[in-house]
């Protein structure tokens, strides 16, 4: 079983009355642009300051619907943690790209990726994450006609990435060059970089997508 978490903009969330129940007049809605890429088995919500929970009530598409007595303006931030049997539809990571061929491929990437991570192939999983980044990029600057170290460069100055992502993006960059024989002076890809490009990529995944 894994499991990740979303930060929920409390503005975004939609109350209804509940008339079904006595207890709880409430029927929260929240949606997640990424959810319906998840087989998901249950949900847990922790709610601020009031309480942590778990609620498993009904989730359709992308929408959680929750019963509750909570009031929203008493609340002071929300988290949903998905625990999931893992990815379904790979497509639905990326529900902000238009462009179908384009989602399409990025998808592909990205079941690459998550294979050769789950084997600790780290060259292999490298080169998928470049291949995710490099579309990612691509799409959220608009396209552009420049290269990779180009649109890292170009979205660490506005924002898109901070000097963290920068850097490990621009590590994932410099490693495809492994697969050259000439490069062989070049330090091998090693575990500890493996897990924090997988770290960063699935975090970007989440923020490009809210």
């Amino acid at each position: 079983m894994k499991s990740i978490m979303f930060n929920v903009n409390l503005d975004k969330v939609e109350v209804k009355s509940n008339d079904n129940s006595a207890y709880n007049p409430f029927v929260w809605c929240i949606e997640i642009p990424t959810l319906s890429a998840y087989t998901v088995e249950y949900f847990s919500l922790n709610i601020s300051p009031l309480s942590s929970f778990h609620q498993g009530d009904i989730i359709t598409g992308n929408t959680i619907e929750f019963e509750t007595d909570f009031v929203k303006e008493e609340i002071n931030s929300l988290e949903v943690v998905i625990y999931y049997h893992g990815i379904k539809d790979y497509q639905a990571l990326f529900p902000w790209i238009t462009d179908e061929p384009v989602r399409k491929r990025l998808a592909t990437y990205y079941e690459e990726l998550e294979k050769t991570f789950e084997v600790k192939a780290w060259l292999p999983f490298v080169l998928m994450c470049a291949a995710v980044i490099e579309g990612m990029l691509y799409e959220k600057l608009g396209r552009p006609t420049v290269t990779l170290n180009e649109m890292i460069e170009q979205a660490t100055e506005n924002g898109l990435l901070n000097l963290n992502d920068s850097s490990i993006m621009h590590k994932a960059r410099k490693s495809r060059n492994l697969v050259h024989i000439n490069r062989r002076e070049l330090p091998y890809v090693n575990r500890k970089e493996a897990l924090e490009m997988r770290v960063t990529i699935d975090r970007l995944i989440k923020h490009f997508s809210f």
